[in-house]
């Protein structure tokens, strides 16, 4: 095939010596098809550019125009320039008369980045010359050219903008059938679905030509001369005529080409007709993926930010061409238009035929006040006043054109009546329609109908969500309508997006349902801060505390929220500043510190972090982390100083979240990993002036707070700050050591310590030292310090010296001290009978903190006090843990021990069992409780290692065990999976013979004809007695009281490479199924997983099943062949839709 000769001609021109003033001027008229405010700057080049580009976002950007050789010196040159003349635009457009291989063009766009510049679009020769085949004034003005183009071109007629040296995305198949198909072919597609993209690369790779013509002359000279392959009828529905002149053309000048004519859906069957392909000659194109239009949207050149691509993908609903086009005005125009819906709209409507435009617009907001619920056609018909064919026509129109839908992945709305809800697609489109129609001034439709229509609408929170999109794409909605329906709605989803709108939405909403603060505390932070972050604080107090304190989901929401804001934009500082402010105010009126200084100390956090959700199907995340600007840093100290004018007015200070928040200060790599101080010399400068002045300040703040000024010197060591910390002895001596010490000799030497302390306070009146070690215990937890291990060693060795521990016991009590402080001088005071221990025994007894201690002394003695021991034996059920503690120490009586394993409580039993199975030695049960041991076991359900221990070791308790399990109660208990069970039942099965495994089915045999189980209860147990016996499967097939249960053993389930394990196993006991006389049909039933989780699709999933399926029809045995062909056919089915319903969920989004 032979290429247009004119675009030969032109590009020849262009590989000449051209004047460069003179293309300049040519690229600047020729662009602004593209670009409709672009305006030429002639001597533009002292600035830096040669055409200036408006688009309402601040100056104009820059047209960068050459015919150098060398491109990237050239844009390297006019960038700089640009910058150094004060040019604030960071975006631009390239034009060169050189071609450009795809290594260049990436080169020339990564140096744009290197000076922080997006290269909108590269135009290169190839591009140029399909502009100048469109103009005959350039060809002659720049190149001399003059004549006429041929009626066969490469380059289609399309009111879209071609993307030069785009790559075709998600149309590899559909292609790749074009090309290598022989004869006439139609390609059928919504309009925007790239019909003509694929028809154009198949053009530049000379595989075709477009017909630009309607001269049959010229088409016909073209043909001769050129030679086509194959020849191209876009839009064919309104070129029949074109197609017979085609066909009538190759059949008289005996030419060898192929037609392949491209549709809408709606004029398939008049183009197939007139084409009369072979119906293998036909293919449909599907809307793309999500993350398929995110590729074509940044080929288009918008690479982001990631929430506008998303709003180009959700508005494009899977249609490439309508991507290309948002993406272009987004780039090329006002943005305004765009997110308004005024170019969606436009570009909707631009399709449907002048002759049938009538009433369509006010249709098509009539059904887009339902959003995606939609509305009856009846419904619509009835309101708008019009006639339902003309409805019905309307919709059979544009639901060719993508506009309407009614297919699976909406959701199925219906009235009783039956009617089936129509919606309009994509939301933007309904909220330009709904505002255009509805709400425009004198020329909107009554109020009534649009009424009438949301009172018939399925989904009062889908009409809430529609007319809030009118509101926020410049609709003039009255306040109070979207108030009614937004308390109508109901839903937490409505009150959220209402509450985005601004702060006024948000004021409302908060005042009127505060208790909604958890649900719309994101919007509401990004709407109207100053109200959100009190009720965020309040609802903090309450809140579970999710690792540690101060650590709360409202707390997180205002983290995420002040943390998000970028740096180097005004709106990180801006955000901490209302974050301190509104906590130091909510503190003075009252609220909690401990809330309101872990949100103070967000404020003074440097960090940044963002995570954001891919543009396409959503199924990534990215997080961003990293630190503020070095000049945000150090404003931050201001922040910190707000922050501890706080602190000496407050004695309940808890000083945990300000060493939190200083962790990042003294290790800013914590934040950021990177962080290098060479590379980012002026970064960690910041940080280090800031952090030493805080620590200094903090410092002088802590003086006689030993357990804050201990925390405060490894601050002080890190950062180098010119501060002293005096810490009290006595503290350090209940506080972890400081990282870096050996810790075996510290070990030594605080147990040393601690006894010394010790013997010097034995003599001291107890409440005093209780107090003073109350009071260290106090103040090292505000500084957020344990010391709760060293306490229970110091009370330990003074509970030795002291004379009377019973006075101690008192102390610790009246001080709420922890029950394992009280535990040592209670032991003292019982081991030596000190006059009160009783006393102090039924006072614990009294206090649920303190019973531990009693239920312990009254097992290990029960006759220590005839009274002690029944209340005691009352509160066990508490204290499990303890009880298989003490069994398993052997500190218990016989007697008691039997107690424990005949007590009425499971998991005391058990646990008394358990303790008494893993004491010394290990797995041996005393003969005098034996019996007791036997029957708590019974009486237990599963997931027990010790259990499954005693059964390898006697066969007999394992088949008691699988007995008492067959007849638990049936309405609460649930058999285990049959294949992924849990040991315990595995075991007890493992080690029975094959008598007793048949004796078991007998058993359950007996318990379902009393009915005792549900169905599928049988048959899992069914399933797990028969195991892999052809016998026992034989058995249970003649067991007509288990008839439910006869094929349940050959269920298979799905291994964990997605296989269905159709095995030797399954192929013997289905011929045993099939000799009983069940048939094919029942087998393959049977055989199917009923439950199953696997990794990667659905589909993927059944294809791997259809697989297995399929390797059974070459089996010997017909039944078997039977089973897989019924097997492969229905996995296929359901394969098929199952992929079907995955495209539309990778096109549209998950509903």
């Amino acid at each position: 095939m032979r290429q247009d000769p004119f675009i030969v001609q032109i590009e020849s021109g262009l590989n000449r010596p051209l004047a460069a003033e003179l293309f300049e001027q040519c690229a600047a008229d020729l662009l602004r098809a593209n670009f409709p405010t672009l305006v030429p700057v002639r001597g533009g080049n002292d600035y830096g550019f040669d055409g200036a580009i408006a688009d309402n976002a601040g100056e104009a950007f820059p047209l960068i125009v050459t015919t150098a050789q060398q491109a990237i010196e050239n844009l390297t040159r006019n960038l700089k320039r640009y910058k150094e003349q004060g040019g604030t635009r960071r975006k631009a457009v390239f034009a060169t008369s050189r071609k450009l291989t795809p290594r260049r063009r990436e080169n020339l766009s990564k140096r744009a980045r290197e000076f922080g510049f997006t290269l909108v679009q590269i135009y290169d020769q190839d591009a140029i010359a399909n502009l100048l085949y469109g103009s005959p004034h350039w060809c002659k003005e720049l190149l001399g050219l003059s004549g006429s183009p041929s009626a066969l071109s490469h380059v289609p007629k399309t009111a879209r903008p071609l993307i030069p040296d785009r790559q075709l995305i998600g149309r590899d198949v559909e292609f790749e059938w074009l090309r290598s198909t022989e004869g006439d072919k139609l390609i059928v597609g919504q309009p925007g679905s790239g019909k003509t993209y694929i028809l154009h690369e198949l053009a530049s790779q000379k595989l075709g030509l477009f017909v630009v013509s309607e001269d049959q002359t010229a088409i016909a000279n073209a043909i001769r001369e050129q030679k086509p392959l194959a020849v191209f009828v876009d839009d064919a529905g309104g070129e029949l005529k074109l197609i017979a002149n085609l066909k009538y053309l190759r059949s008289t000048i005996n030419a060898h080409f192929s037609i392949v004519a491209a549709c809408w859906p709606s004029d398939e069957a008049h183009v197939a007709q007139q084409l009369d392909p072979r119906d293998a000659n036909s293919r449909h194109l599907h809307p793309l993926t999500r993350d398929q239009i995110v590729e074509v949207v940044k080929q288009a050149g918008l690479e982001g930010p990631n929430e506008l691509v998303r709003y180009i993908v959700d508005q494009a609903v899977g249609l490439p061409g309508l991507a290309i086009t948002l993406a272009r005005h987004c780039l090329e125009g006002p943005l305004r238009k765009v997110v308004r819906g005024s170019a969606l709209k436009r570009e909707f409507l631009r399709l449907v035929k002048p002759t049938s435009k009538g009433n369509t617009e006010a249709i098509l907001a009539g059904f887009s006040v339902g959003g995606e619920a939609g509305i009856e056609m009846s419904v619509v018909a009835e309101a708008l006043d019009i006639p339902l064919p003309e409805v019905r026509n309307t919709l059979t129109r544009l639901a060719m054109g993508g506009v309407i839908v009614d297919s699976s992945h909406m959701r199925p709305y219906r009235r009783y009546s039956g009617e089936r809800a129509i919606a309009v697609q994509p939301a933007i489109l309904r909220y330009a329609l709904v505002r255009d129609v509805f709400f425009s001034g004198l020329t909107s439709l009554p109020k009534q109908i649009l009424n009438e229509l949301i009172d018939q609408a399925h989904s009062i929170a889908e009409v809430a969500e529609t007319v809030m999109g009118v509101s926020v794409y410049d609709g003039d909605i009255p306040e109070t309508l979207l108030q009614d329906l937004v308390e109508r709605a109901g839903d937490v989803e409505t009150f959220r997006r209402y509450v985005s709108i601004g702060r006024r939405q948000a004021q409302w909403i908060l005042e009127r349902h505060p208790e909604m603060i958890l649900d719309v505390g994101a919007s509401a932070l990004g709407s109207a801060p100053m109200e959100a972050i009190p009720l965020l604080l309040k609802a903090a107090v309450t809140a579970p505390r999710l690792l540690h304190r101060g650590d709360s989901e409202p707390l997180r929401l205002i983290e995420r929220w002040t943390f998000s804001g970028k740096p180097g934009t005004g709106e990180a500082l801006y955000r901490r500043h209302i974050v301190l402010e509104s906590a130091i105010r909510w503190l003075n009126h009252g609220g909690d510190i401990d809330i309101a200084m872990s949100a103070s100390c967000i404020a003074v956090s440097p960090a940044y972090k963002v995570t954001a959700i891919d543009p396409g199907a959503g199924n990534t995340f990215t997080t961003t982390t990293g630190l503020l600007t070095p000049d945000e840093i150090r404003q931050l100290q201001s922040l910190w100083d707000k922050l501890v004018r706080t602190i000496p007015s407050r004695d309940d200070l808890s000083w945990a979240p300000i060493f939190n928040a200083l962790d990042c200060w003294a290790s800013p790599q914590s934040l950021l990993p990177s962080l290098n101080e060479e590379k980012h010399a002026e970064t960690c400068q910041a940080i280090s002036e800031v952090a030493v002045e805080v620590v200094e300040v903090l410092a002088s703040l802590a003086h006689g707070k030993s357990a804050v000024s201990l925390r405060l010197m490894d601050y002080i060591e890190v950062t180098g700050a010119k501060a002293y910390s005096e810490i009290n002895e006595i503290m350090s001596l209940f506080c972890p050591d400081r990282d870096g010490l050996d810790w075996r000799a510290s070990s030594r030497r605080r147990d040393r310590n601690l006894s010394q302390l010790a013997s010097n306070w034995h003599k001291r009146p107890s409440e005093q030292v209780v107090a003073e070690v109350t009071a260290i215990a106090q103040e090292a937890l505000q500084a957020g310090i344990t010391t709760h291990p060293w306490m229970i060693s110091f009370y330990e060795k003074l509970s030795w010296l002291v004379e009377n521990s019973v006075p101690w016991c008192w102390s610790l009590i009246n001080q709420n001290a922890h029950a394992k402080y009280v535990a040592p001088f209670l032991q003292r005071a019982v081991a030596d009978s000190i006059q009160g221990w009783t006393e102090v025994t039924f006072a614990c007894l009294e206090k649920p903190e303190y019973q531990v201690l009693v239920v312990r002394l009254a097992l290990e003695d029960p006759d220590l006090e005839p009274r002690l021991f029944p209340g005691a034996f009352a509160l066990v059920a508490h204290f499990p843990e303890d009880i298989e503690e003490l069994c398993r120490r052997g500190l218990l009586p016989l007697n008691v021990l039997r107690l424990l394993l005949e007590h009425e409580d499971n998991y005391v039993a058990i646990g008394a069992a358990r303790g008494e199975w893993r004491s010394d030695p290990y797995g041996r049960v005393r003969e005098s409780v034996s019996e007791s041991w036997r029957l708590a076991v019974l009486r237990y359900g599963t997931k027990e290692s010790f259990i499954e221990e005693s059964f390898k070791v006697d066969f007999d308790l394992a088949r008691s065990w699988l007995l008492a399990r067959m007849k638990d109660d049936p309405s609460t208990y649930l058999l285990p999976h049959p294949r992924k069970t849990d040991g315990t039942f595995i075991v007890a099965l493992q080690v029975q013979n094959a008598n007793s495994r048949a004796s078991l089915l007998s058993e359950l045999a007996e318990l379902a004809s009393q009915q005792y189980h549900y169905e599928h209860t049988n048959q899992g147990w069914a399933t797990l007695i028969v195991g892999d016996s052809r016998e026992l499967q034989r058995q249970l097939l003649k067991d007509d009281r288990l008839r439910d249960c006869h094929l349940a053993p050959l269920r298979r389930y799905v291994s964990d490479e997605n296989h269905i394990d159709l095995d030797a196993i399954w192929e013997q006991f289905a011929l045993l199924a099939f000799g009983e006389g069940y048939t094919a049909e029942q087998i393959f039933t049977a055989t199917l997983p009923n439950a199953y989780s696997s990794s990667g699709s659905e589909s993927a999933l059944y294809s791997v099943w259809s697989d297995d399926f399929e390797k059974l029809l070459s089996h010997e045995e017909y039944v078997i062949q039977q089973v897989g062909e019924l097997g492969h056919q229905w996995t296929k089915k359901e394969r098929d839709k199952l992929a079907e319903e995955e495209r539309l969920e990778a096109t549209y989004g998950r509903s």
